[in-house]
């Protein structure tokens, strides 16, 4: 094979065919040699999921929510509690399981953060609880002006950008932003800031986001033949680079535990192209799909089953190009600012929006006593945040099977803490990472919080949690992400 074909750069390593279209190929030791060896040893990739509308969390008498507690698991306000299963699996008291009981099969790969807040979490300076969480939750600042309400902007950089540039803007750590919902109603894209003011526009489409990282399209009419190809179920981009990896595999001697590494890879993207071009709960064009969701306030398009179909679609091409390194830098925002979505579940199987639920009212405004309540909203809320803890479950999943699971923290966490727009003891479950992070613990950086009363001193702001993935990542010297009381990081979470 013509050398131009094979390239190398470090782990990293593609396989260009005749027509443009590139194969990345995942971490395999024996074919890439002392060179990529050289470059493994801490965490590689880094995956954010943030949805909205708070968790069903109770903090105790005095607090002004009347959440019950049915996301954590029970257990005692120490700084640290070992996570096992029979932790996830304990009943609440009507018998139910808390909402992490989801990833019980992955305990022992995961932390669980309280504690933490937003920097000086009692001044909401844009007007609206859930435009404040948006801005908060991934930058680490305030809105740049006050009472903006859904117009308002944050005044600094996403950690993602963060990350890209802490890695002297590497194409592999260039941010790659997905949602999974419609971007209008009165809130829509709320995650990704390049710069301060400037809101990143996601990427809703999993066939565009699909044919970008594999250099199909773009004008080439021999790629677009190939994308065609696949999209009519016909072919895979498996096929149009089988005999230069073949080639290259036959050159240079490939164990057998990196060959079934090699297999599996392929067998991932066989599958996701295949669900792709079978059509998702209807939408059969999906070059459609962006115009249908950008620009849009359509009910129509605010399903569970449609949102849940394009989630996991994201975040199998997240956990492929994490296993090949294409892409190393990757966020998802689940529903719009407020989200909107009809989330059916057990309890819930008609549908009421999943912010009216977070309210427990039928009405997005305020509850003046005269908005008729939702019955056994604390349930269906319950049951969103379970669904939502599967779909993070399955991702972890998905990065297991490719063999990336240690390489990789990825983050699920909640813009809000509760439905009533608290922005203390904000939610974050992180899996992976083992290879930087000290896993399988609950860590409590506030123990003993239902007792301090309303006192912001007593949190730590959670641009230390930040601080600290940012260091397992490999960022020099002393991280310095957002704003918060304290500078540095959050040790207990590291090896």
């Amino acid at each position: 094979m013509k050398k131009p074909y094979f390239t190398q750069m470090g782990r990293r390593a593609f396989i260009r065919n005749v027509a443009g279209a590139t194969f990345a190929l995942p971490f395999m030791p024996s074919l890439l040699g002392e060179e990529a060896l050289a470059a493994g040893g801490t965490a590689k990739n880094f995956f954010f999921m943030r949805c909205g509308n708070g968790v069903m969390q109770h903090f105790g008498p005095g607090w002004s929510n009347t959440e019950f507690e049915r996301f954590w698991p029970t257990a005692p306000e120490e700084a640290q509690t070992n996570l096992t299963k029979a932790l996830l699996d304990q009943q609440l008291p009507d018998g139910r399981t808390c909402a992490l009981q989801e990833l019980r099969e992955h305990a022992d790969k995961m932390l669980l953060l309280q504690g933490l807040a937003y920097h000086d979490w009692r001044s909401s300076t844009a007007g609206c609880g859930h435009a404040e969480g948006g801005i908060r939750c991934f930058t680490a600042s305030k809105p740049q002006q006050s009472g903006r309400k859904n117009r308002a902007r944050a005044s600094g950089i996403s950690f993602d950008w963060y990350l890209y540039n802490q890695f002297n803007q590497a194409e592999e750590w260039k941010p790659l932003v997905l949602s999974s919902g419609v971007s209008s109603s009165y809130l829509g894209p709320v995650l990704s800031y390049r710069s301060p003011g400037t809101v990143e526009g996601p990427q809703y489409n999993p066939w565009s986001v699909y044919r970008a990282l594999f250099g199909m399209g773009g004008g080439n009419p021999r790629t677009d033949r190939q994308a065609e190809l696949i999209a009519q179920r016909k072919n895979s981009i498996n096929d149009f680079v089988r005999d230069e990896l073949n080639d290259l595999v036959d050159r240079r001697k490939v164990s057998k535990e990196d060959w079934e590494k090699l297999e599996r890879h392929k067998a991932s993207i066989r599958d996701v192209e295949l669900q792709m071009n079978e059509g998702v709960c209807g939408l059969t064009n999906w070059e459609d799909v962006q115009a249908e969701f950008d620009g849009r306030n359509d009910s129509s398009l605010q399903r569970s089953d449609l949102i849940e179909s394009l989630t996991k679609l994201h975040m199998d091409i997240a956990a492929i190009s994490f296993s090949c390194g294409i892409r190393r830098n990757i966020s998802i925002q689940i529903g719009n600012g407020n989200d909107q979505t009809v989330y059916k579940t057990a309890s819930n199987p008609n549908g009421q929006r999943f912010h009216w639920i977070s309210h427990g009212i039928e009405g997005d405004g305020g509850d003046d006593g005269s908005v008729k309540r939702i019955p056994q909203a604390e349930i269906f809320h319950h049951e969103i945040d379970r669904l939502f803890a599967s779909w993070f479950n399955y991702f972890a999943g998905r990065l297991d099977d490719l063999g990336v699971l240690d390489e990789t923290i990825a983050v699920w966490t909640n813009d809000i803490s509760t439905g009533n727009h608290h922005m203390f003891n904000i939610p974050y479950v992180i899996v992976g990472g083992g290879n930087s992070l000290k896993n399988g613990r609950m860590l409590n950086f506030n123990p003993n919080q239902k007792h301090r009363g309303r006192n912001s001193d007593t949190w730590q702001t959670h641009n230390l949690m930040f601080n600290t993935i940012a260091s397992a990542l490999g960022v020099g010297g002393t991280p310095n992400f957002g704003v918060g009381t304290n500078a540095g990081i959050l040790s207990p979470m590291l090896k």
